[in-house]
Parts: C-alpha cells; sequence; structure tokens
C-alpha cells in the first residue's frame, strides 16, 4: 500500500480514506478524533505523536489517541511503537489491517465504535427466559446491574453481546445475543474487530455452548468453565 490518502468531514464527522483508487468512509466520534485519524493516515510510515497533532491541527491534548482508540472503536488497528519521539509516544495505523477488517461492510460510513447497550434492553427479559438466570457466557461470571463498590464490577457488570458482531453482518435477534460480563465483552469486541475470518459460529467468543476453542487464535479457553462463584 503505497497509494493513500485521508480527508476528513469534520461537520458529518466522516474520515474518507482511499487506498490506490478504492475508497471508504468511517464514522468517527468527535472531529478532533477524525483529525487524528486523518493525519495517522497522512503520516502513515513515520506514526505520529502529540506534537505533530499540535503542529497540523493546534490541538494539545493527551486524551486525543484514547478517543480514537476507544469511542470510534480504532483499537485494534493502532499500534504504540517502543521507540518515542520528542519525548512522546509514537502511534501508528495498520492500514492493511483496517482495509481487511472492512472489506465485507456494505453500510457507510462504517462505524466500529460502541453500540449503545440500551437499544439492546428489549431483549433482557427473553435472554433471561432463555438462560435462566444473568451470567457471563463465557466466564460464567454472575452479573448484577448495581456493580457500585463491589469486587471485580467490571466482571460482574453484564452487557447484552451481539455473538456474530454488527461489524461483520450479526443483526439484533435474541439467537445472535448472549449474555456477558462488560470486561468479557470489551475484550471480545477487540478480537472480533481485528478478526479477518468470518466463521464465527465456530469460535468460543461467539459460541461458547459448542467450543472452547477461539477460532482465529486457536486459543483454548476451557480453563474458564466452573468459575462461577457466589460474590
Amino acid at each position: 500500500m503505497n497509494k493513500y490518502d485521508a480527508k476528513l468531514d469534520g461537520e458529518n464527522k466522516i474520515v474518507t480514506i482511499r487506498v490506490h483508487d478504492e475508497k471508504r468512509r468511517f464514522k468517527v466520534f468527535s472531529r478532533r478524533s477524525g483529525q487524528c485519524l486523518e493525519l495517522l493516515v497522512k503520516q502513515l510510515e513515520n506514526g505520529i505523536t502529540s506534537v505533530d497533532m499540535k503542529n497540523a491541527y493546534n490541538i494539545d491534548d493527551n486524551k486525543l489517541f484514547d478517543e480514537l482508540k476507544n469511542a470510534s472503536g480504532f483499537k485494534p488497528f493502532m499500534n504504540k511503537e517502543n521507540k518515542r519521539r520528542d519525548s512522546k509516544d509514537v502511534w501508528k495505523l495498520d492500514l492493511k489491517k483496517l482495509w481487511s477488517a472492512s472489506k465485507e461492510l456494505k453500510n457507510e460510513p462504517i462505524w466500529f465504535g460502541k453500540h449503545k447497550q440500551t437499544d439492546l434492553k428489549k431483549f433482557e427479559a427473553h435472554l433471561l427466559k432463555k438462560y435462566g438466570e444473568c451470567v457471563c457466557n463465557i466466564s460464567k461470571f454472575p452479573l448484577i446491574q448495581d456493580t457500585k463498590r463491589k469486587f471485580v464490577s467490571n466482571m460482574r457488570k453484564p452487557a447484552i453481546d451481539h455473538r456474530r458482531p454488527k461489524l461483520k453482518g450479526g443483526e439484533d435477534k435474541l439467537d445472535n445475543l448472549q449474555f456477558l460480563s462488560h470486561y468479557i465483552n470489551e475484550m471480545k469486541n477487540q478480537q472480533c474487530a481485528a478478526c479477518e475470518d468470518p466463521k464465527c459460529e465456530k469460535c468460543a467468543l461467539a459460541f461458547p455452548e459448542r467450543s472452547s476453542i477461539i477460532y482465529p487464535t486457536k486459543e483454548d479457553i476451557s480453563y474458564l468453565e466452573g468459575v462461577k462463584n457466589n460474590f
């Protein structure tokens, strides 16, 4: 990939990335995270630092990269180099991985960010009826709504997860939903965004009832079975 460019539509928070003669549009959380993505593409080989963002857009904010990684969902496609430039962390975009992960997506602009859990609340009662109790389908930890001052609260906070992610064509249907802890759901989202294989049905993250092997990495997570405890 040696012919690439990016252009930000700040009003609509959309970054259009061109690789050779192909263009794709990516939705971002904010104008400044779009500026960050735009510069990451333009300085693909050398990477960028917060100093580069200051020079290019007069933005001086240490949380710039966190916003693009987390709120906009680009964490699987960003790498921090061990070496530092001007005493600042150097970030690079893995454009090849981004292009591969987005090649099957039909809806534009492409959105990697979090989907609101409130949109899935209508399925909660049906999931409770289906599973009989609210437990993380991967770790088997019991989940509770009020996690304030609770031990390992991020492992007990409930999330409703798309087994096959929307990123890969998953739908808002009961058979495609499961309870996961907030922490496990975050980890699964990172794996799914970076995974280039569409065979979700064989993956333990999507269907732990069928397998204990994470399909793309071949990791066996069977040790998680039986860790359910009464906290």
